[in-house]
């Protein structure tokens, strides 16, 4: 089996990505642009947003990954990051957004988003990386990345799973830890109404992955698991510290 580095190599991408590299049309642009203008102006009377750090964040490209706890969370670390929703893209299910053609078309016109499979192949996985690599290409853009993979019901933050290591290391770019505060309150997993309240997000510094060792890795053609099992520990601990929780003990089971 080809390593990722490999496969990226020389990617069979289909024309069903088009969109992720190609200008989109103007009604499209017109309804994001509205959508952030929406949000800002919510985030400024319905839930006041509080915003930490955005000095830290590197040039483009990066993923910024934090805590996940609501629906409000993607439009509150874009504004958090303050360069405007279109220069984001979010990992979104396959069997969820994008089997539905209704829900995709609606929900791509609000956000970019990247399919991936929920049950891991290494192929499936080589098409949302080429998918990843072709958005960030355009210049100028970002992923937003949740690595506990779904939201919290009760505000706890789960571990981490692997995917944003891979992604960081396989494409050289950084990770930023982001810790986002209130939302759980004030839309929680299952309700539909969301209640007023204040809300934070607060950014840390970016982890950069170790290109040496994923090249050293690449020429003996493995993945570089070790860099992986890395990032996402230091990733995890950082968001942790971020949101004032314990830092959990490494641990060997963070697949995903």
């Amino acid at each position: 089996m080809k390593s990722f580095r490999d496969a990226l190599a020389n990617p069979q991408l289909e024309s069903k990505y088009d969109y992720l590299s190609r200008r989109q049309p103007l009604y499209v642009r017109l309804v994001k642009r509205v959508f952030e203008l929406y949000c800002r102006l919510f985030f400024r009377l319905y839930c006041p947003l509080t915003i930490e750090g955005r000095d830290r964040l590197p040039s483009s490209p990066y993923i910024l990954c934090g805590n996940h706890n609501s629906h409000m969370d993607s439009a509150l670390l874009m504004l958090a990051a303050g360069s405007g929703f279109n220069c984001f893209a979010l990992t979104a299910a396959k069997d969820y957004f994008f089997n539905n053609g209704p829900r995709r078309f609606f929900l791509n016109l609000f956000m970019n988003l990247i399919p991936i499979e929920r049950k891991f192949s290494h192929e499936s996985f080589v098409e949302y990386l080429s998918a990843t690599r072709a958005f960030l290409d355009v210049g100028g853009r970002n992923l937003i990345i949740y690595p506990e993979g779904t939201r919290s019901r009760d505000g706890t933050m789960g571990r981490f799973k692997r995917g944003p290591a891979v992604v960081a290391a396989e494409l050289g770019i950084p990770i930023v830890p982001a810790c986002i505060d209130g939302s759980h309150k004030c839309w929680p997993k299952g309700k539909v109404l969301i209640r007023p309240g204040a809300v934070k997000v607060t950014i840390g510094e970016p982890i950069y992955p170790d290109v040496a060792a994923v090249e050293a890795s690449a020429a003996r053609q493995a993945a570089p698991f070790d860099e992986y099992r890395r990032l996402i520990a230091e990733l995890e601990g950082r968001v942790n510290e971020l949101c004032g929780n314990p830092v959990p003990e490494a641990v060997d089971c963070v697949a995903g």
